[in-house]
């Protein structure tokens, strides 16, 4: 099923000027996790504003780019979406007017500053994520214009780079991927021999929603007498085995009936998704890159193996989590002490009336060097053009693009962070750096989004089965991933002949 939104541009004029003057009205001092920025003690300054200042001319990183017009064409954008998923639905393209909510006055004024200054005007269609594949396919293969940009779901988007489907942004003029409105860890994590295919970019936060994080109830960790959570942060001290430890404190039989059920307090909900965050905040990889700019799988060494058996062995322990139930539920009724998260889950916690904090993923060790936060390839879409693109929409493109991550670096960035932060329960200073941390070390991790032999899923879904024999599940698909990252080598080498 495909929906469609357009927006009439003559109808924004007329409000051009009336809010030029509230361009920034939304900006704060944008968060170092998203592209290099301020310090944690700025940002939480910022935060602790009830009013924000918008930023002077001479703190604003603007783009260069030239001065050209588009004589009020159309910048078409197709976005993916699951039926089911109503709460991924993308809320960062397009808005038809200012209603009050951050996100979408801030998408509002954006848009509506890169029309007047470019003449262009936006329109977004969403497509059922299969179905965005299959149009995807059609697109390349008839040559069509129908669109400027296409956001696929992440996890959907190995077969269109093996065939060939995606233009080499960093081949696109006046795109400038060091600029701090771009991902410098997508750029890093997600190239290919020195090619880009897909970018995460300050136009949209659905990546950012995508990044997983954990939740901590302020009362629980009071009752139990738990260090303050945030300076254990700071301090390099959250790891696997403080989760652990804190954990096995919380158990109680709270109704009182001699079993552990729905009913009772547990240490932290963690179901299978965690497993993959979790993996990943303590260094995991399924795949690296070698000085080719090029996969090689790297799951298989000591300390990955005994890490999944460490995963396990919380998980499947009924004495320190719990996998059933209704996780949000249970975390407002102070039944959790911990829950693990992507940060989507934040704003649907707005009515929760339990004090929380976030925190990130918990390291391997205090030797780790730094937190590292999971981007879910299944909840992410990314930017992508179609390799059919002529070289003169290549321009405009790149041209809007550029202008629009800048301009989405001051207004949306700012709302979205408020949004999340600036919420009824959570408005500590120590949240907002926490947030800092969070993103500062994003990490998209190439043997999971291109599902070697399927291992990556299948580790996922051990979890759900009880089983732990982690080493013969590889020992199954060493020749599929061996297979694998051959195809997509030979994949690349042929775009690279044909220039």
């Amino acid at each position: 099923m495909k929906k469609s939104s357009e927006f009439n541009l003559t109808a924004k004029r007329l409000l051009a000027a009336a809010l030029t003057v509230l361009m920034f009205s939304a900006s704060f001092a944008v968060l170092a996790g998203c592209g290099g920025g301020k310090s944690g003690g700025e940002t939480a300054a910022a935060a602790d504003a009830t009013e924000t200042e918008a930023p002077t001319e001479t703190e604003m990183l603007r783009p260069d780019l030239p001065d050209v017009n588009f004589g009020d064409s159309e910048f078409r954008i197709l976005h993916w979406y699951v039926p089911s998923w109503g709460f991924n639905n993308s809320r960062d393209l397009v808005a038809e007017e200012e209603t009050g909510d951050p996100i979408n006055d801030a998408v509002f004024r954006r848009n509506m500053n890169i029309e007047e200054k470019y003449g262009v005007f936006f329109t977004a269609s969403y497509m059922d994520n299969n179905e965005l594949i299959r149009e995807y396919t059609n697109v390349v293969m008839s040559a069509s214009a129908d669109y400027d940009v296409i956001v696929p779901r992440l996890v959907d988007s190995v077969s269109l780079v093996t065939k060939g489907y995606y233009y080499d942004l960093t081949s696109l003029p006046y795109i400038n991927f060091e600029n701090p409105w771009w991902d410098q860890g997508a750029v890093r994590d997600l190239s290919l021999g020195g090619r880009l295919f897909m970018a995460a970019s300050d136009i949209t936060i659905i990546d950012k929603d995508a990044t997983s994080a954990m939740i901590f109830s302020k009362k629980l960790a009071g009752d139990l007498g738990l260090p303050n959570m945030y300076e254990l942060v700071l301090k390099g001290g959250w790891t696997l085995d403080r989760l652990v430890e804190y954990c096995a404190g919380a158990l109680a039989d709270l109704d009182g009936d001699g079993q552990f059920g729905e009913g009772d307090r547990y240490g932290a909900y963690l179901f299978r998704d965690f497993a993959m965050s979790c993996f990943t905040g303590c260094g995991g990889l399924f795949a690296v890159k070698d000085e080719s700019d090029l996969p090689v799988f790297s799951f298989y060494t000591e300390r990955n193996i005994e890490l999944c058996d460490r995963i396990l062995d919380l998980m499947y322990d009924p004495t320190l989590c719990v996998r059933g139930g209704d996780r949000l539920k249970m975390f407002s009724a102070d039944q959790l002490l911990f829950s693990w998260i992507r940060l989507d889950d934040v704003t649907r916690m707005r009515s929760s009336e339990t004090d929380f904090g976030i925190i990130p993923t918990p390291k391997y060790d205090e030797a780790q060097d730094v937190y590292k936060s999971c981007v879910s390839v299944h909840t992410c879409g990314l930017l992508t053009a179609p390799v059919t693109t002529t070289s003169e929409n290549a321009e405009r493109i790149a041209v809007i693009l550029e202008a629009l991550a800048a301009e989405s670096r001051g207004l949306l960035i700012p709302a979205y962070y408020d949004i999340t932060l600036k919420t009824k329960y959570v408005r500590d200073a120590e949240s907002v750096e926490m947030l800092d941390i969070i993103f500062e070390n994003r990490v998209y991790d190439v043997g999971d989004i291109y599902g070697f032999g399927t291992l990556s899923s299948d580790w996922l879904f051990l979890t759900d089965s009880g089983k732990r024999d982690v080493v013969s599940l590889y020992e199954k698909k060493r020749k599929m991933i061996d297979k694998d990252i051959e195809k997509l080598r030979e994949a690349l080498a042929e775009l690279a002949d044909a220039g």
